[in-house]
This record gives C-alpha cells, structure tokens and sequence, in this order.
C-alpha cells in the first residue's frame, strides 16, 4: 500500500467507526481467517477499525482499492470520501500543480 492511502486510511479511523466492520469482513477476501478472528475479538467498533486498518495496510499495494471497492457496496458514503482524500492527495502532489 502506497504511504499516502496508509495516511488516508489511518487519518480516516474516526469517520469510519460508524462502520458495522462485522458486516463487511465476509467480502473482505483480502483477509484470512486470523485478521479476522483479530478484529473480531476487539471490543468496541472504533478498535475494531482501528485494527482492521492496521491490519489493511500490511497487505499489499491493492488493499487500498479492494477495501474501498467492499466499503463501497455497504457504505458509499464513506468510500466516497476515501476516493475524494485519495483524488485530492494526488492533486496536491501533481508537479504542475506546485
């Protein structure tokens, strides 16, 4: 995972704690069976999302995109403002934009 959506997912833990993570991790194939036994086990929602984004940018450069394709299906809303930080993030690096 690129350091800049490490950044976005990491920065979004608050906004994202109103997801119902339990729903989302059977369309999570990206996870095995332990990462989510490990989430599971946390008590309230916001450790449970803290952990799975923890866990979310240890697991390669596609996770990113294949996390929000699953948020997406459940949650549009919240994906919707991953995919915005992400666009901004990249505007804001463009070297013509400097």
């Amino acid at each position: 995972m690129s350091p800049q959506h490490k950044k976005i997912l990491r920065e979004s833990r608050v906004q994202l704690q109103e997801v119902d993570v339990k729903k989302l991790l059977p369309n999570l194939k990206i996870l095995d069976t332990n990462d989510k036994e490990i989430i599971m086990n946390c008590s309230s929602s916001l450790e449970k999302v803290d952990k799975l984004v923890e866990i979310l940018i240890r697991k390669g450069p596609d996770a990113f995109e294949y996390f929000v394709s699953v948020l997406t299906q459940f949650y549009p809303e919240e994906a919707k403002c991953l995919v915005e930080k992400d666009l901004s993030s990249r505007y804001k690096g463009n070297k013509y934009n400097k």
